[in-house]
This record gives C-alpha cells, sequence and structure tokens, in this order.
C-alpha cells in the first residue's frame, strides 16, 4: 500500500507513527517517544532490540524465580575498606538499558559477549551500521551516536556472570550464577545525610536514607551487635562499585522492622566491612516512610538573561548524558617533553585551534579559568597548560634565566606538535605574552594568530622595581593570590615567587631585553591589549610592539589593569573569539 497510495516525502514519517502507535509494551513505545529525531528505521532498530530486551530479562528473572534465588534488585553500597561511602545504584527507570546490555550474559553461564558495533551499539558489525555515518549530539564527532559515545560515561549495568566460590564459603545447590549490580562511589562529604529512626528486631537504631539504593545494607559489625541471633541466608546478589571492585554480601536476614506503628519482615543485607546503615528504596516503600522535602531559595528565570541552552550543554555534555550525569572538572594529562612532565588541558571541539601560556608561576586554573569556561567550544579547541615547573609540570623546579620565554616557547610548540595540532593560534599573558612572542616569531609557518596581554619585549629599570615590590606576596591582590596558594601552598608559593623575582631581575639587568629581536620574525595577525593602569607593564611596550610587528592591532583597556582577562572576562573573551575567527584591522581603539 505504501508503494501505491503516493505518500510522497511523508511515507517515512508515515511509516514511523504506524509503528510506534501500533506496540503494545507501554515500556517500549514511551522509549520511543522519548528519542530525538527518530525516524522510521531507527524506531524499528531500537523496538526490535528493546523487544528482545525485555523477554531475556523476563527469562533471566523467571529462572532466578525457579530456582529460589532472590531477584536480581539494585543496589547502594555501603564502606567496603574505603574513606568515602560507595552510593548510587543505576535508577529503576533504566533497568531496560541494563537488561539489554547484560542479555548476553544472562542467556547462558559461558564466557561474556564481545563488545558490539562501535557506531550504536548494537549486535553487529559496524562496517554495515546505518549510524556509522552518524553525526554525535555530545561530543558533534561523525561515526557514532550519542549512547556509544567515548565522552560519556559508560551506564550502569546489569550483567550476569559467572562468580567462583571463595574459600569458606557455603553454596547452595543449582547454578553459581551471580547477579552484578553496578553502583556509583559519589563523595558526599558536605552533604548532612537523613537519618530515619526505625526499630529493627526490638531494637532502636537510625539509617541513613539513600534512595538511590533498592535493598537495605548493615554492616557485619552492626549484625554482630544487634542482629546476631538472626540467622543469615545465603544470597546471589554481588555488588559492583563504579570502578569496577566486586563485592559480595554475606547474606541476608529477614527482621521484623517497624516505623510508625508499621511492622513488617523485610530483607536486611550484611555487607562485609560496611560503616554505614543504609535504608534502601524497598524499606522507604514498605513502610510509606516520607522523605523531608528540599526548600527552593531561588530560582533563574533562564528566558531573562542571554542563556544559550545548546553551549551549555556542550559545554557540561557529562551532566546531560545518559546514565549517572555529573561534572567532575575538565580532565587534565601529562605528557613528558624534555625533562619535564607537562600538564595541560585540551577542552572543546571547534575547527580553530589555541594554545593558552600562562603568566610567571601560573597555572591552567589560576590564569585562564574565565577563558576555559567562556570560550565558545563548538568554535575553538583549547590548549591549556602549566610550562615547565608551574602547577603540576612540577618536580622537577623551574630554572629561571633569561631563556626561560625561549625554553617556554619551545615547550608549547613540541606541546602542540604532540597533540597533533599543525597549526594553531597563540594566546598569552605576562611572561606568557613574552613567550608566545617568541613562539609565533620562531615557527611563523605554525602560527596562524597571536594575541598578548600584559606583554613587553624588553624590559625597564623601573619595571624591575615594581617587580621587586611585589617580591612579598602578601601584597598581592587577595583574587590573584588565594589561588596561588591553593597550588603551590603558603610557604613554596611565597619562596618560589621571591626566588623568580630574583633570578629574572639579575638576568635581565645584565640584558634588559626579553624578545624584542624576534619582533620583526612575526608573520601572522597579532592583537595586543594593554590596561592603562598596569602596575607592572609600562604602557611604552604596547605601542612598541604594534610599531614593530606587522599585521598587528591594539586594543586599550582606559580602566584596566594587568589582569585584564580576569577583570573584564566577558568582553576580554568576545573581543579575542572575534578576532580570531575575522582578519585583524592595523587601527588602535580604546575601551
Amino acid at each position: 500500500m505504501s508503494k501505491t497510495c503516493e505518500f510522497g516525502t511523508g511515507l517515512q514519517e508515515s511509516l514511523r507513527d504506524q509503528l510506534v502507535c501500533g506496540i503494545k509494551s507501554e515500556i517500549i513505545r514511551q522509549r520511543l517517544f522519548a528519542e530525538n529525531k527518530l525516524d522510521f528505521a531507527k524506531a524499528y532498530n531500537l523496538a526490535v532490540s528493546l523487544e528482545a530486551a525485555e523477554k531475556d530479562a523476563a527469562m533471566v528473572v523467571g529462572n532466578a524465580k525457579a530456582s529460589g534465588e532472590t531477584s536480581a534488585v539494585e543496589c547502594q553500597a555501603v564502606y567496603s575498606g574505603r574513606s568515602r561511602r560507595l552510593a548510587g545504584a543505576a535508577r529503576g527507570q533504566r533497568g531496560w538499558r541494563a537488561a539489554s546490555r547484560g542479555r548476553a550474559a544472562a542467556a547462558s553461564s559461558g564466557p561474556r559477549s564481545q563488545q558490539g558495533c562501535q557506531a550504536c551499539g548494537g549486535a553487529h558489525e559496524e562496517s554495515g551500521c546505518n549510524f556509522k555515518a552518524y553525526v554525535c549530539r555530545v561530543c558533534m564527532r561523525r561515526g557514532h551516536i550519542r549512547r556509544v559515545c567515548p565522552n560519556i560515561t559508560p551506564h550502569n549495568t546489569v550483567d550476569v556472570t559467572q562468580c567462583n566460590k571463595q574459600a569458606g564459603q557455603d553454596s547452595d545447590s543449582g547454578s553459581d550464577e551471580v547477579i552484578l549490580i553496578d553502583i556509583n562511589q559519589v563523595d558526599i562529604s558536605e552533604c548532612k545525610p537523613i537519618y530515619i529512626p526505625i526499630i529493627i528486631h526490638s531494637k532502636a537504631v537510625k539509617m541513613e536514607c539513600d534512595t538511590g539504593s533498592a535493598v537495605s545494607c548493615v554492616s557485619e559489625d552492626v549484625y554482630n551487635r544487634y542482629f546476631g541471633g538472626l540467622p543469615i541466608k545465603q544470597c546471589r546478589l554481588a555488588l559492583r562499585y563504579y570502578t569496577g571492585e566486586i563485592v559480595k554480601p554475606i547474606g541476608v536476614i529477614t527482621p521484623q522492622v517497624e516505623y510508625k506503628g508499621t511492622k513488617k519482615l523485610l530483607d536486611l543485607y550484611i555487607v562485609k566491612n560496611g560503616k554505614s546503615m543504609l535504608l534502601g528504596r524497598q524499606w522507604i516503600a514498605a513502610l510509606d516512610i516520607s522523605i523531608q522535602s528540599v526548600t527552593v531559595q531561588e530560582v533563574h528565570n533562564l528566558n531573562s538573561c542571554n542563556f544559550d541552552l545548546n553551549v551549555f550543554s556542550s559545554r557540561y555534555y557529562n551532566v546531560f548524558a545518559d546514565g549517572l550525569g555529573r561534572f567532575t572538572g575538565e580532565p587534565e594529562h601529562r605528557v613528558k617533553i624534555g625533562k619535564h612532565h607537562i600538564n595541560y588541558i585540551k577542552v572543546g571541539h571547534g575547527p580553530h585551534s589555541c594554545i593558552l601560556t600562562p603568566g610567571g608561576l601560573g597555572t591552567i586554573w589560576t590564569n585562564y579559568k574565565p577563558q576555559i569556561e567562556g570560550f565558545d567550544r563548538s568554535k575553538f579547541t583549547l590548549v591549556v597548560w602549566d610550562p615547565p615547573g608551574f602547577g603540576k609540570s612540577y618536580p622537577p623546579e623551574r630554572e629561571f634565566t633569561s631563556d626561560s620565554y625561549g625554553n617556554d616557547a619551545d615547550t608549547g610548540y613540541e606541546l602542540m606538535k604532540i597533540l597533533g595540532i599543525p597549526r594553531f593560534s597563540v594566546l598569552g599573558w605576562s611572561a606568557g605574552g613574552s613567550a608566545s612572542l617568541v613562539l609565533a616569531a620562531k615557527h611563523p609557518d605554525a602560527v596562524r594568530k597571536l594575541v598578548v596581554w600584559g606583554a613587553n619585549a624588553y624590559i625597564l629599570p623601573t619595571e624591575i622595581a615594581a617587580y621587586r615590590k611585589i617580591a612579598d606576596v602578601n601584597t598581592w591582590a587577595k583574587h590573584l593570590r588565594v589561588p596561588m596558594v591553593e597550588v603551590y601552598g603558603k610557604e613554596r608559593f611565597a619562596q618560589y615567587w621571591a626566588r623568580w623575582v630574583d633570578c629574572m631581575s639579575v638576568a635581565l639587568e645584565a640584558k634588559m631585553d626579553i624578545c624584542s629581536e624576534h619582533l620583526k620574525n612575526i608573520k601572522c595577525p597579532t592583537l595586543v591589549l594593554h590596561g592603562c593602569k598596569d602596575p607592572l607593564v609600562d604602557p611604552v611596550h604596547a605601542p612598541y610592539l604594534i610599531e614593530n610587528i606587522k599585521k598587528s592591532v591594539l586594543y586599550i583597556y582606559t580602566d584596566g589593569k594587568h589582569d585584564i582577562h580576569i577583570r573584564h572576562a566577558e568582553d576580554f573573551n568576545k573581543r579575542v573569539q572575534d578576532f580570531l575567527l575575522e582578519p585583524a584591522k592595523n587601527d588602535i581603539e580604546c575601551h
């Protein structure tokens, strides 16, 4: 009928609607309705996969019940010889995903199946997958879809696998299969737990409420202290921490539990080396426990401000990903260059790559947090690093000489080569700006554009005196001093900075030049920014750079100081991004 009724361009849409609306399973139908940009092919593949998952999950549960085993449940772990509570099982509404990924192992007690298609996660070869040409909505790269994106933390899964009997453990007759339940390790040291008073086996205790756990758990020590008279029954439940570590409960007891007049016999799992008494969802529902509400003190209307959801969700894709969404900070990496292991981060997925070099003793986060968070990641890829001896590129300690700028330039260039970025723009502040001038001059074919601020090509006697004046870090502004103390420690920061000032002052007094001889070799468009109230860099330097660098443009912040990229972050970020994306103009502007 679809071939003769002249549906035209609406054929695929009509087929999709008929398929989705005709599915009997409410779970599968709701799952398809939740999909974005659902076409007929995608709906069909998903429906088939979900239907198979439901059948296999039902088979697993049926077999477990037939053999007298406890059904698989999600579980919240307690301490297992760790300093932090292990928390959070996969949420119940994601159970179909767990069953789907676990069905290959659940079908038999044999070896686990091989990993499926890298493009969609299905059980077929990637070469014939329709999704291999798709663009992922998380990382915006071609070749896979969101659910298998490597940028997303793997989903929680429920698998059935073989479990070897441990020495000294008894085993019931029948299958050795154990239900493995992934749980998440969450540090809640700053969150106050909610305790619920409950009477268990005539003992009044307080249990920590945890809605992320399906079952309730206590430690072996608590069992021996309060419930030693109750026999422990064997269970087939195993807990798998988020790190992959597997812990099998000692067993389960069934005490009488009382809460506000309600009395029931409920399962309580015993965990070796546990520290907390956790109250799971099973007990919360059975005892009709009401959790205290959360008071919302303030709600911001995102429509009233300049908020771009696409940019926000792209920047924090881990929060919006399937599974346990969370943001733990930008990942840092280290690579060996010379005798140093250089620490760096790489953020964004845009076509325009940039390297950002910090100033004296500066680091990734003390110097460039506003740029890391403020640049458009769909247009730029930022490589921000700790120069040798600074931040986490330590040890060994830095050698402070007049050649330090050239050494930093060479190290930055090598870092981009190692990362496979042959052409890039260079951004640098203060001493990092001077190093950036050298990098652009020494490697003109690699540098697309150059942006420097608070930088100078030579040094004046008055500036040496200014550096010596701030050798005492206690004279620094709090917003500059505190982040550095957090990185280096109070004592080491004070000693390190004083040493930097002394060594640089002695070296520059003898030469009085930083990189002025390199300026004529800079070929790329250059943006020089300067704050008129900069206490460290004399106003003569910005015009000097413009006069000696071809294709250069100057922008002046009349109210700016040395850290214009921090104090004027929003304007600075917009101005620099516009310059990097558009041709520069040879004029002088004032702000």
